[in-house]
């Protein structure tokens, strides 16, 4: 639930759904306020970087001059196919097509 305070009373409110609950001046409201831990991302290239070929391209986060690259085609078989790239300085990932 969010606050919304209005001139002459509060209101909470849901964010999903059109729910509203009016606070009156005799409630009292505690709020606690939730950080959530960002979850791991595993990399789903793993295994395909082990052996990858590199080539001569500049990283676009830290402009290093070499990247390791895989390919795959991820969409129709009439589309080129996608080039992934992986910075062999800061691994920075990054795709092209």
């Amino acid at each position: 639930m969010s606050t919304k305070y209005d001139s002459d009373s509060s209101n909470l409110y849901c964010k999903t759904c059109p729910y509203v609950h009016r606070v009156t001046q005799k409630q009292r409201v505690f709020m606690k306020h939730v950080i959530k831990d960002r979850k791991k991302v595993d990399d789903v290239f793993d295994s395909e970087w082990r052996g990858a070929q590199t080539t001569k391209v500049a990283c676009q986060k830290c402009s290093y001059g070499e990247a390791a690259f895989i390919e795959f085609q991820i969409r129709s078989a009439d589309e080129p196919m996608t080039q992934f790239f992986k910075c062999m300085g800061c691994n920075f990932q990054w795709r092209e097509n």
